[in-house]
């Protein structure tokens, strides 16, 4: 029927109000326009000019065929969305735990010992980077402890022999009273064994 439709409207004008100008009256020689046919439905009309005798054809889409699949696309669009933002914030709270997390609590042991708490140790074991860093930072915190244990020991070796210098020299500083003493009796005695 629309073919025999067709071949009895040639050479009449079209039904199709394209922007209000009809079809040989626009400036293009192809292109598409938004319209209405006969019954009120939204269409697409798309024309081209062809070139062997440049007559113009004109192809009619009907609107609702262009967008039928558009309102599930955008559901599809808006659940890929929600499940990247999900996998974001997921990849997010895996990144906060594998490295923020083991990051602050390194921070905050070293702070305690830099206060002075050479006992902190931290017992993150892995094998990446941070647990190296852990491991390195609890070497660190055992030789520090080493070398406050063998600076304590020295200093008190130190005081020790101090202590003993003290005492010899109390000793020598008595000594050296005693003989001043004597020295001045010899020289009293030598004086007097002068005299007579």
């Amino acid at each position: 029927d629309e073919l025999i439709a067709s071949s009895q409207q040639v050479g009449t004008d079209t039904y199709l109000s394209l922007g209000g100008t009809l079809l040989h009256g626009l400036e293009h020689e192809a292109g598409s326009l938004p319209t209405k046919d006969e019954k009120g439905k939204s269409i697409l009309a798309v024309y081209g000019t062809m070139e062997s005798s440049s007559w113009r054809l004109l192809g009619v889409v009907p609107a609702e065929n262009l967008t039928k699949d558009a309102l599930r696309i955008l559901k599809i669009t808006y659940i890929i969305v929600a499940v990247a933002a999900i996998v974001a914030i997921l990849i997010g709270y895996w990144m906060y735990r594998m490295v923020s997390k083991p990051l602050t609590r390194l921070k905050d042991l070293m702070s305690k010992g830099a206060d002075g708490n050479l006992g902190v140790r931290t017992e993150i074991t892995s094998r990446d980077e941070i647990g190296q860093l852990s491991g390195s930072f609890n070497r660190m915190m055992e030789r520090i402890t080493e070398l406050v244990i063998h600076t304590n020991e020295t200093a008190r070796k130190v005081m020790e022999t101090a202590n003993e210098l003290s005492g010899v020299s109390r000793k020598t500083a008595m000594a050296a009273k005693e003989i001043a003493a004597a020295t001045e009796e010899i020289a009293g005695g030598s004086g007097s064994l002068a005299l007579e």
